[in-house]
């Protein structure tokens, strides 16, 4: 009953926003969600990359990418207006933007691409389990 109360009031939040301002919430929100897909893709499918590395990385994206939105002016406020980040904020003469999950996800790939070297270097931990702690008690 909780969970159709909170379904319901969502729908009607969403209703009663203005269409633009949903839209942007909803990029602003994949912004940041998607960087959890490259720890997650490249941690379960490939053994190359360390896993401290693909932290590292998931908090270099997240960080750039929320300090893109909170940097992003809109009509009201000073902060988090829009998920489109202007490269003009970088000193370039252009009215281009780009959506701020994709410049994130890149920051995730690069730092995690370039400290698994790095971390492999590291000495391991030991492995401690045993084949009995795979059979059934």
């Amino acid at each position: 009953m909780v969970s159709v109360i909170l379904k319901l009031g969502a729908v009607g939040v969403i209703v009663a926003l203005k269409l633009s301002f949903a839209i942007e919430l909803q990029l602003i929100g994949g912004g940041i969600v998607i960087q959890i897909l490259p720890p997650l893709v490249l941690g379960l499918y490939t053994r190359w990359y360390h896993r401290w590395a693909l932290a590292a990385g998931w908090v270099v994206g997240m960080g750039l990418s929320v300090y893109m939105l909170y940097v992003t002016p809109s009509k009201t406020s000073a902060h988090f207006g829009s998920a489109s980040f202007a490269f003009s904020s970088w000193g370039f003469d252009t009215k281009m933007t780009i959506w701020t999950g994709i410049i994130g996800v890149l920051a995730n790939l690069i730092v995690a691409t370039a400290l698994t070297p790095l971390v492999r270097r590291l000495p391991r931990g030991q492995d401690e389990t045993t084949p009995a702690d795979y059979e059934e008690a």
